[in-house]
């Protein structure tokens, strides 16, 4: 068994003017107005779901998740600017697939 905290957005977006589309999810509060954080044993992996594709996205929950949210890139965007820092260690969508998540766990 697998257990899964599932997160959604809407659609990509750019964070700041001139940047590059990304999918933005919060994903380390819970309840209302997010007033706790999740914790190691809370669950096993994050199922991540794109509304506007309708695909959902597999990123194991552990110690390297550190932030309160991520950004998650798609490889057939061309990325520039502010974004070429990170591409190297970025997570993209064709990435996080379910094969992928069970191979991790």
């Amino acid at each position: 068994m697998i257990r899964l905290q599932v997160k959604t957005t809407q659609k990509m977006r750019t964070i700041r003017e001139g940047g590059n589309p990304i999918y933005f999810f919060h994903i380390k509060r819970a309840g209302k107005n997010g007033v706790r954080f999740y914790s190691k044993n809370d669950f096993d992996a994050f199922a991540l779901v794109a509304l506007d594709r309708r695909e959902v996205y597999y990123l194991k929950f552990d110690e390297s998740v550190k932030a309160n949210s991520i950004c998650i890139r798609d490889k057939e965007v061309k990325y520039t600017a502010q974004a070429m820092g990170g591409i190297k260690n970025g997570l993209y969508l064709q990435d996080l697939t379910w094969e992928n998540l069970c191979k991790k766990l």
